[in-house]
């Protein structure tokens, strides 16, 4: 078990946890509040600048909608549960609690999968190269206009430095971090990661039969 497996093990199993404590309201609206809140800062990646820069930039990427889910999360469940009671027993509340946000849990940890392997197709073009010339560059940002949700994963700062730079001279893979800290940390952190992990190609797996945003796709592999 790989640090992918344990989040996700760890993701799905607070999940379960917090839904059966609190029962079915307040989790819901902080999972729903993660998923809108991860979409505007998958899409508008200046977002997280906010964040620290000392935190590493993809994790960054979550630590914004996790606050946000968790201020919702408990302010919606008092405000709900002032005005209003649902015709629950405790035990059952706290069974449909634990079953719908285990399942909205599995939904994030999808959902976050998905960027990332998303990152992995517009990074590909680094495969099986020891220096990072400017046809690369041109062909990861194509990549990314065509894939604009996973920004945050590989901006399109780094990428126009990095044209920069290898319009001058051929940038040694080596070297990436120096321009691309971003792109370096999904390229010899995550990537290794997600081609190792065990449990990631479940969550594809059965991810796919999800309504609306479930899709096939393929694992980055290693390189």
């Amino acid at each position: 078990m790989n640090l992918v497996d344990l989040a996700i093990v760890v993701v799905i199993g607070l999940g379960i946890l917090i839904g059966w404590k609190n029962g079915l309201i307040g989790p819901l609206l902080a999972e729903g509040t993660f998923l809108l809140s991860y979409w505007i800062v998958a899409t508008h990646p200046s977002l997280v600048g906010i964040i620290p820069a000392s935190v590493p930039r993809p994790l960054a990427m979550l630590l914004l909608p996790v606050a946000l889910g968790l201020v919702v999360g408990f302010a919606g469940r008092a405000i709900f549960m002032t005005f209003f009671r649902l015709p629950l027993t405790h035990t059952l509340d706290k069974l449909l609690g634990a079953a719908a946000n285990g399942a909205l849990a599995f939904v994030i940890v999808y959902v976050v999968v998905l960027g990332l392997v998303g990152a992995g197709t517009v990074l590909d073009p680094l495969a099986n190269v020891r220096s990072i010339q400017p046809s690369q560059v041109t062909a990861m940002q194509m990549l990314l206009a065509e894939n604009p949700q996973v920004a945050g994963f590989v901006p399109s700062g780094e990428l126009g430095q990095l044209a920069a730079v290898s319009s001058l001279h051929p940038i040694a893979l080596a070297q990436l971090g120096q321009y691309a800290q971003v792109i370096n940390y999904y390229e010899n952190t995550l990537r290794p990661q997600l081609a190792t992990s065990r449990l990631a190609p479940l969550v594809i797996q059965y991810g796919a039969r999800l309504p609306i945003i479930g899709r096939h796709v393929t694992l980055p592999q290693a390189h």
